[in-house]
């Protein structure tokens, strides 16, 4: 089958004809189930020291979804003591009051910390990673993979669109 399609007739009710039979023949090879890999979003960030109050990244959950995991690279540690890293999900109302939180601390000297998360997070969460140690590190990496929520995500007709677009560029051509 050639790439373009040409749509035959010598007026406008043989081209529908035509193009009546173009579309049956499309439907045939077009799949009843589509596969679509969602990837993650990456939420990333650097800092050469955490802030004062031990803060090394804030960011707010726009949509539902879930956390997967997350990476931490600490490029240089003031000495050879574990380091506390806390990890705060908090889903704050009206008033600052957060009637949801998942906390959870770990400690680790190691320069490379990945870990699967799986966190279901909700519009409005607010992620924070700080430590009490900040002044005996420095040089920190973070990425959080984050997968919206498929009802969150935009649909698109891509092959229908891809048809509909060949369709009217080839009866333009025929006019």
């Amino acid at each position: 089958m050639s790439r373009f399609l040409k749509i035959e007739g010598k007026n406008s009710e043989e081209k529908f004809n035509h193009l009546e039979v173009i579309l049956k023949r499309f439907s045939r090879r077009l799949h009843k189930t589509i596969i679509g890999a969602v990837p993650p979003s990456p939420i990333f960030g650097y800092v050469e020291k955490p802030a004062e109050d031990g803060t090394i990244i804030k960011c707010a959950i726009p949509a539902k979804g879930e956390i997967s995991r997350a990476c931490l690279i600490v490029s240089k540690y003031a000495d050879s003591k574990l380091v506390t890293f806390n990890v705060e999900v908090a889903n704050f109302d009206i008033y600052g009051v957060s009637p949801r939180k998942i906390a959870i601390s770990f400690q680790t000297r190691k320069n490379v910390v990945v870990a699967n998360i799986n966190q279901k997070v909700n519009v409005g969460d607010c992620l924070t990673l700080s430590t009490p140690d900040g002044d005996r590190i420095s040089g920190i990496w973070t990425t959080i993979l984050y997968h919206i929520d498929l009802t969150e995500g935009k649909i698109e007709e891509v092959v229908i669109d891809g048809l509909d677009k060949l369709i009217e560029e080839n009866l333009n051509e025929g006019v």
